[in-house]
Formats: C-alpha cells, sequence, structure tokens
C-alpha cells in the first residue's frame, strides 16, 4: 500500500503524550497517529452501521423518530428507578 506523508498541528501536551507513549512502546510518532487514525475510522464506520441497522428497523415498525426518542426517555427513567 502507497503511504503520504500528511501534515496537522497538534498541542505540546498531546505531543508530549504521544512521544511518552512512543517511547513506552518502543514505537514511532506514526505508528502511534497510524493506529489511533485508524480506530478512529473504524469506530465511525461502525456507529454508521449501527444507525443504518436502527433506522432499518424503525422503518420496518412504522416507528418515527420521536417514537425513539420517547422510548429512549422512558427507558432511562425507568433504569434511574
Amino acid at each position: 500500500m502507497q503511504s503520504h506523508k500528511i501534515n496537522f498541528s497538534i498541542n505540546n501536551e498531546l505531543l508530549r503524550q504521544i512521544d511518552e507513549m512512543a517511547e513506552k512502546e518502543s514505537r514511532s510518532r506514526s505508528e502511534i497517529m497510524r493506529e489511533a487514525i485508524q480506530n478512529y475510522v473504524e469506530r465511525k464506520e461502525n456507529w454508521q452501521k449501527i444507525f443504518a441497522y436502527g433506522k432499518k428497523i424503525a422503518q420496518a415498525k412504522g416507528l418515527t423518530p420521536k417514537d425513539v426518542e420517547k422510548a429512549i426517555a422512558a427507558h432511562r427513567r425507568e433504569k434511574r428507578k
């Protein structure tokens, strides 16, 4: 797979944390950043799949967004008891 160099800015504290982690794990900054970005992309894709599935189920049951909001609120109220 072809690699590309990118540039972006981060604050000093985050850079310090990345460098500390990289040193502890005997890895490079680039490896740490690639892993973090890959995890972010995978999480976003998984959430998109979850929301698409939920939308499909809601449509199949004839539920509106308001119905879903009410069900969530009722569940949260019950959970607090």
